[in-house]
């Protein structure tokens, strides 16, 4: 599975465990599979499936958020 710079098609299957919080894993095609915990963690999760192993996505997450006149 290659999809950074190229297409291809891939089958993630999303297993819950608990709906309060929501629990499970991810898991690709070929086996792999991704444990989370909570929506922004399955976003994660798939992400890390298609080939995001840098965790860009995280930091992204983490960034602090700045108002309209660039105050907090």
């Amino acid at each position: 599975m290659r999809i950074p710079g190229g297409s291809t098609d891939i089958v993630i299957r999303i297993r819950l465990q608990r709906l309060d919080p929501l629990t499970g894993t991810a898991a690709a095609d070929d086996g792999a599979g991704v444990s989370f915990e909570g929506w922004m963690e399955l976003i994660g999760a798939v992400a890390e499936l298609l080939g995001f192993s840098d965790r860009s996505w995280d930091r992204a997450r983490q960034r602090p958020r700045r108002g309209p006149r660039g105050g907090r």
